[in-house]
């Protein structure tokens, strides 16, 4: 089950990757938006609140603005790429993510998180480089093979003579 669930999100996590490989170099062409509007909020006073998500120039911006514009459904728009946008009123935390301060932007209860694109492809490329790395070492594991070099232990079935491995136990066969 555990190896199920680990080939399942591997495999995700590397379509997510390849969207994101293929996504990057377009967003220095056009500006994709996608605006989902009239989201109902916990709070009574705002009522209803927008989200948008922008790709340009190689970041990705997550924005929330409670109380704007009143716009039901999803829309998407494309729009040429603005290249000038400036980071001024954006605090970084971590590098290549960015927070908007409160002041910052346009409208009550106004929030947004900019991303730039490496980010995400070097999250989703995790799963896949340690689902590699696993069923490498299982593989050899299996042939009698050193987990780490690759080196054959059949003369040697202790240690690799090569790396210095100590080999794993190999399960006892029953007679």
């Amino acid at each position: 089950m555990r190896r199920k669930l680990l080939n399942l999100t591997a495999a995700v996590s590397l379509m997510l990757c390849v969207t994101v490989c293929l996504l990057w170099p377009l967003s220095h062409l056009v500006r994709d938006e996608l605006f989902w509007g009239n989201l109902k909020s916990s709070d009574p006073q705002v009522g209803y609140r927008s989200l948008l998500l922008s790709s340009n120039c190689g970041r990705l911006m997550l924005y929330e603005q409670a109380g704007g514009s009143r716009s039901d459904g999803f829309f998407w728009d494309r729009y040429a790429p603005n290249p000038n946008r400036s980071l001024a009123g954006w605090t970084s935390f971590v590098p290549g993510i960015w927070i908007s301060d409160p002041d910052a932007l346009p409208g009550p209860s106004s929030r947004a998180v900019l991303v730039s694109f490496w980010f995400p492809v070097a999250f989703f490329a995790f799963a896949p480089a340690w689902w590699t790395v696993a069923t490498i070492r299982r593989r050899r594991r299996k042939r009698g093979l050193c987990t780490c070099c690759g080196y054959d232990l059949r003369a040697t079935p202790d240690r690799c003579p090569e790396c210095g491995t100590v080999a794993e136990a190999q399960p006892a066969t029953g007679a």
